[in-house]
């Protein structure tokens, strides 16, 4: 018999105040706390920031309170034993009011040097000014030299490969690939469960008390990657579409698979007036974050079926042990998890 600490949990998040920030994402319904706010951590059991289930008999918990609770009905049977210790992913909205610095992250075994994951993560943007930009990558031929020359004489920003964004686009960012989110860009980002960032370069920004933002120069260089001459510069992930069947006969379903690597899997589900069945595998967890619309699930309770709704800005986690489950209305969401070794992405 299912447990009743089994069903979709929703979370209230963890708020980021960085400098950088804005109010922008009231406009995906969030009731904000005053003040800049920069990132929502929907998803999130790190040490730096925990979201908190908002739902159901267990609300109140930590989600790595939760996953020590619930151990494999959470996380699934296919997943390996670490993430019993630690919850895979962070998921995040970020609202870059101003410019993010130039960073780049570690890959897992440089992050281990620091009790941590490395951090292998993707955007999928949401929202994009007139004009916005990415930095995404080096310029092909940029060595080590370059960079290092390039800081010291304050023309760092001539080799940096820029890209004009637009919603709906994703972008996958493996560890090692130097990066920046532009001004007046929405994403939401799908990320190991890591918090190491090594700021390269900050056009010369202080804190809030006047001090020069510190920069991570001595790690950047040991685990940035540096593209060789001739090589083709990254691009936007060009999805792979799939028609589901809708159990509504006028409905439409659409799964859009973006990502799919060893850390994570990064989709899009569009329904249109629609019903589709979920089946219930026990080997993985799904998370859904709402970009637009209104998602109703539908699910074997212990007392019965059981529905639950998420609006526009909200991330549910559904747990591995959940079962069969039904999701109808009108909506797109990014979906999110990490994929099975045997059997790579998950059915829908």
């Amino acid at each position: 018999m299912k447990s009743s600490c089994i069903y979709p949990y929703i979370f209230h998040p963890a708020w980021k105040d960085y400098l950088w920030g804005g109010r922008n994402l009231e406009k995906m319904g969030k009731h904000l706390p005053e003040g800049i706010i920069a990132e929502s951590w929907e998803i999130a059991a790190h040490k730096d920031g925990q979201s908190i289930v908002d739902n159901g008999p267990l609300k109140g918990l930590t989600l790595a309170e939760l996953l020590h609770k619930l151990g494999r009905d959470l996380i699934g049977t296919a997943l390996p034993e670490k993430d019993l210790l630690t919850f895979p992913l962070l998921i995040k909205f970020i609202d870059a009011n101003d410019r993010l610095s130039v960073q780049v992250h570690p890959d897992d075994a440089y992050g281990s040097l620091f009790g941590d994951y490395g951090k292998n993560e993707a955007w999928y943007i949401v929202d994009a000014a007139p004009g916005s930009q990415l930095v995404y990558g080096l310029r092909p031929g940029t060595a080590r030299e370059d960079f290092e020359k390039g800081l010291k004489a304050g023309t760092f920003e001539s080799l940096l490969h820029r890209v004009d964004v637009k919603p709906g686009e994703v972008y996958d960012i493996p560890a090692g690939l130097i990066h920046a989110i532009g001004k007046g860009i929405m994403i939401v980002e799908v990320q190991q469960n890591s918090n190491l960032t090594y700021r390269v370069f900050d056009y010369n920004r202080t804190d809030r008390e006047g001090n020069p933002r510190p920069l991570h120069i001595k790690d950047a260089l040991a685990v940035t990657r540096f593209p060789a001459a001739g090589e083709l510069p990254p691009k936007a992930s060009s999805g792979i579409l799939f028609k589901l069947q809708s159990e509504i006969p006028e409905g439409e379903a659409i799964r859009t698979v973006y990502v799919v690597n060893r850390c994570f899997a990064l989709e899009t589900l569009q329904l249109v007036r629609a019903r589709i069945h979920v089946p219930g595998n026990k080997r993985n967890f799904m998370i859904h974050t709402v970009l637009s619309g209104r998602m109703e699930i539908t699910w074997q309770g212990t007392d019965g079926m059981q529905d639950l709704s998420v609006p526009r800005g909200q991330s549910v986690l559904l747990p591995a042990a959940l079962g069969p489950a039904t999701l109808s209305g009108s909506f797109h969401s990014l979906v999110s998890y990490v994929p099975d070794p045997e059997f790579k992405i998950q059915a829908l």
